[in-house]
């Protein structure tokens, strides 16, 4: 059974101990293709939850911005926004 929590964003989180490992669902990395750039705190360095999923959060709301942005882009081109 998966401990993983869910956010409606498409990101998880999954704690076990003092370790969390974080990811996005399959669906998001179907719409958002490859990754390309991953910036992650230095080794050994401790960071607060907090501040790490606020950086991630706002991460993962630009590429959703630039995703619906791309998403009416193709639509506006297939004609079914005139």
């Amino acid at each position: 059974m998966s401990n993983k929590k869910f956010s409606k964003q498409h990101e998880w989180v999954s704690v076990e101990g003092d370790v969390a490992t974080i990811g996005i669902t399959k669906h998001a990395t179907e719409m958002l293709g490859d990754i390309v750039f991953v910036e992650l705190p230095k080794k050994g360095k401790n960071i607060k939850k907090e501040e790490f999923l606020v950086k991630l959060l706002k991460a993962i709301n630009q590429l959703l911005t630039i995703l619906q942005k791309l998403i009416l882009i193709q639509k506006m081109k297939d004609g079914f926004l005139n």
